[in-house]
């Protein structure tokens, strides 16, 4: 593989990980799958999971953690994790693991050969989670799959992107009447929770004002959402607002899907 490439490989309550390359360097954000699925997956684009030169976690819940254990036995790769998170994952199921890990601040930069990563910190009920813009020749995105609402902070760190994955996990008629506990509802609904759809909606609205043209909408829950309803009130929300994408579709749960990353004059 010669051509930069972003690709969703899972998203979900169950599982997260994405796979961003530049052709040359390749960087997983998350590892919610099985290291058998993520080989399996990568294979379809050429690659092995020796192939990848980083991985990147938003935070420490076990849909974006639960392969690393295995990664750990088998891979000699960097993994980089916010110390909040790490603590807490290896107070929980890692302590094995305490060195594998490349701790750092919930606000940093580093590159990684050609694709330069950068994090903030958003609300999410984790010990930390944090959103990664990632640049480089031929790659221009921004990701967050984990936040209670998008701020105007997480705002400024995309609006430059060429292309954005943003939660928009569940449509607020469906969760408030659905079989979840009251307190579940309203943790899933807080600033420390999840997004909805129609805040994801607007806020994908002013990213396409400000020029973003492809954006994946992410961890949509298989209780509270669909994904054709996702894309509808995203869409909704673009034409009342007088603008469009050039790309706009919702990441499956359990398969992947390759999004066109802004290739760079």
């Amino acid at each position: 593989m010669s051509k930069p490439l972003i690709v969703s490989l899972a998203s979900g309550s169950k599982a997260n990980c994405t796979l961003v390359s530049d052709g040359k360097t390749h960087i997983l954000i998350d590892f919610g799958l099985s290291c058998r699925k993520v080989k399996q997956s990568l294979k379809d684009y050429g690659l092995d999971l020796s192939n990848v030169s980083a991985v990147f976690i938003t935070h420490e819940h076990c849909d974006h953690v639960a392969g690393l254990p295995t990664f750990f036995k088998n891979y000699d790769v960097p993994v980089y994790i916010t110390e909040p998170s790490y603590l807490d994952y290896i107070r929980g199921k890692g302590f094995e693991f305490r060195s594998r890990f490349t701790v750092v601040s919930e606000t940093f930069s580093v590159s990684v050969d050609k694709i330069r990563v950068c994090s903030m910190p958003v609300r999410h009920d984790s010990a930390a989670c944090v959103a990664y813009k990632l640049s480089g020749d031929g790659i221009s995105l921004g990701i967050c799959t984990d936040v209670g609402s998008p701020t105007e902070e997480l705002f400024a760190f995309f609006k430059d992107c060429g292309c954005v994955i943003t939660e928009s996990n569940y449509d607020e008629k469906m969760l408030r009447c659905g079989i979840y506990p009251q307190e579940l509802k309203y943790r899933i609904m807080s600033q420390s929770g999840h997004t909805s759809n129609d805040d994801c909606a607007r806020f994908v609205a002013r990213l396409a004002k400000n020029g973003v043209k492809n954006v994946l909408l992410a961890h949509i829950s298989p209780e509270n959402n669909t994904p054709e309803l996702a894309v509808y009130v995203t869409a909704e929300a673009l034409r009342d607002n007088g603008v469009s994408l050039d790309f706009l579709a919702a990441a499956p749960r359990d398969g992947a899907i390759a999004f066109p990353p802004v290739v760079n004059d």
